[in-house]
């Protein structure tokens, strides 16, 4: 010890180690480890109290120095990032971005063709319970369904969606429903009437028109007459008449799970040969439109409820 100091007390040792500790370096855990040891080391070695100055022994002041944070540790803590590490940063993200968008799209139209199939299941629902209330389904209509909206002044009432069949009552008052999530090409087609799905209401289906026949149809004239067109061919069948006399052009007996009820619609099953107003087959102006889901796809619903997709490959046939 040196002429003219005193002891450090340990209350004052504390109160630097305190001290130190309070101006330890923030994010930087390598500092902040060797502060502590520091201070640690600090609380363990002599001290001399000088003038009202704490300083170190010399044999402390090297005790110290041994603890001291390397220079190489605080520079390599405090180095960003070079321009060929931030080059290969953003081609790994830009990668990754390239695998993930493809299937997160492919994600979205599943998505959007499980809601469509929910949709088209709901209007089987509907169906059936109009059957129950009024001991028939809806008709006379024609096969294709328009967009509420494009029928709602029309005095024809020739189209399912028209509110003279009361389906309102029976659906919710989302009008998404009438609208296949996937299928917006058909519904904003510059000639396509605003189309969104279509019956199997066709006249070669045994019995003849689920949903009635219209005196718009092009078949009205040939099964009209004395020994063609007749009330029973006019009215629209009940539900169980369906699903109990489905035939296919063998007349051979098909369940109701073979019969379809609904389904999406496009340029292929709606065409100028099956609709010369309303065409989606780019036959009078407007795109050609595809069916709306994946490998050309399409959703239906059968009579007994069930929903599937089947694409233009493998499509049900008419009974």
């Amino acid at each position: 010890m040196r002429p003219g100091t005193a002891p450090v007390s340990p209350k004052t040792r504390d109160g630097l180690a305190l001290c130190l500790l309070s101006y330890l370096p923030e994010r930087k855990p390598e500092a902040c480890n060797a502060w502590k040891q520091i201070v640690g080391k600090i609380k363990q070695v002599p001290m001399d109290c000088h003038a009202g100055k704490i300083t170190l022994t010399d044999k402390s002041r090297r005790h110290v120095e041994t603890t001291r944070l390397s220079p190489g540790r605080a520079s390599a803590s405090n180095r960003g990032f070079t321009l060929i590490e931030l080059l290969v940063v953003i081609s790994i993200i830009s990668l990754l971005v390239s695998i993930l968008l493809p299937v997160l799209g492919s994600a979205r139209e599943k998505a959007r063709q499980i809601q469509c199939l929910s949709q088209v299941r709901q209007f089987h629902l509907v169906f059936s319970l109009y059957d129950q209330d009024y001991e028939s389904l809806p008709g006379p209509i024609f096969s294709s369904i328009r967009h509420p909206e494009a029928v709602a002044s029309l005095t024809l009432s020739s189209f399912v969606s028209h509110p003279n069949w009361n389906l309102q009552y029976y659906l919710s008052h989302d009008s998404e429903i009438w609208q296949c999530p996937s299928n917006f090409a058909a519904r904003e087609h510059a000639t396509g009437g605003q189309m969104v799905y279509k019956l199997n209401n066709q006249a070669t289906t045994w019995p003849r028109r689920f949903f009635g026949e219209t005196s718009a149809s092009p078949y009205w004239q040939s099964y009209s007459g004395e020994n063609g067109w007749t009330e029973e061919n006019y009215n629209p069948n009940r539900m169980e008449e369906v699903e109990s006399t489905g035939r296919d052009t063998l007349r051979h007996i098909r369940g109701p799970s073979a019969i379809w009820m609904m389904c999406d619609i496009d340029g292929f099953n709606f065409t100028a040969a099956s609709s010369a107003s309303y065409p989606l087959d780019g036959a009078a102006g407007g795109d050609f439109v595809n069916p709306p889901h994946q490998n050309n796809g399409r959703n239906y619903v059968f009579f007994d409820g069930h929903g599937e997709m089947r694409n233009t490959d493998d499509l049900p046939a008419n009974p």
